[in-house]
């Protein structure tokens, strides 16, 4: 089987051997882009499970398939990573959510801390939502994933909780922690504190560490926040994951 035909996120059940009219975000991309005929196959996934489909019908605006045979996709990492990343501006949020997402993250809740440089707008809040959705379902469609990462609605750092017993929890301190290498394992669940552009308030440290986060330091150097968030998921899918 080719593992190089163009997979398309499909938000609704899919069986083998229907017919299904493809979602409109798919039609530019599908027809001007990657130039896709009538009669091409592809591959479609609605994040249970992945199908190829042949091209039965293309039109500007409207495209149809037929669904084939379920195929076997890259499975999800054992580790079940939740990154608490506070809000970083535009290009650099994006940039977090799409390789966490390429990285196997399973969930992903943005968080308003003190010093975050953006300040979301409740009337603006949907539309920054569905456009973090959008990042995380292109790169789901790229890096082979069938799952897509889950992006929560934003909170503000003191509303984060004590985490359940079954999660190790980690703040990414770029000034005072343990390394991962010291740590002989972790659980199945982590869950990830990354700060802003500007770190994290004094205070915020004290109370992450208050609801059970243990400091993680990321090396001798400072890192960027977004260098700092990918890092940190990669170390630990290299440790503990699929990496």
């Amino acid at each position: 089987m080719n593992s190089n035909y163009n997979r398309f996120f499909i938000p609704s059940p899919v069986y083998t051997g229907k017919s299904l009219e493809l979602p409109d975000y798919v039609l530019n991309k599908l027809v001007n882009t990657l130039r896709q005929k009538q009669g091409d196959i592809i591959r479609i996934f609605n994040g249970e499970k992945e199908f190829l489909a042949t091209i039965t019908e293309l039109q500007s605006r409207r495209i149809k398939i037929m669904v084939g045979e379920e195929i076997t996709y890259v499975k999800e990492s054992p580790l079940k990573l939740h990154l608490f990343q506070c809000i970083l501006k535009n290009h650099n949020m994006d940039l977090v959510i799409q390789k966490v997402t390429e990285l196997g993250a399973s969930y992903l809740t943005p968080v308003l801390s003190k010093n975050s440089l953006v300040k979301l707008q409740a009337n603006k809040m949907d539309k920054k939502m569905a456009h973090w959705f959008e990042i995380s379902r292109h790169a789901t469609e790229q890096c082979g994933r069938i799952k897509l990462l889950k992006i929560n609605y934003p909170i503000k750092l003191e509303q984060m909780v004590m985490q359940n017993n079954t999660t190790d929890c980690f703040t990414l301190n770029p000034t005072d922690g343990r390394r991962l290498f010291e740590l002989k394992q972790v659980k199945a669940e982590v869950a990830v504190c990354c700060g802003p552009e500007k770190g994290f308030d004094k205070s915020e440290v004290e109370f992450l560490s208050k609801i059970g986060f243990k400091n993680i330091i990321l090396g001798p150097r400072t890192l960027r926040a977004e260098t700092a968030a990918i890092s940190g998921i990669s170390a630990l899918q290299t440790l503990w994951g699929d990496l």
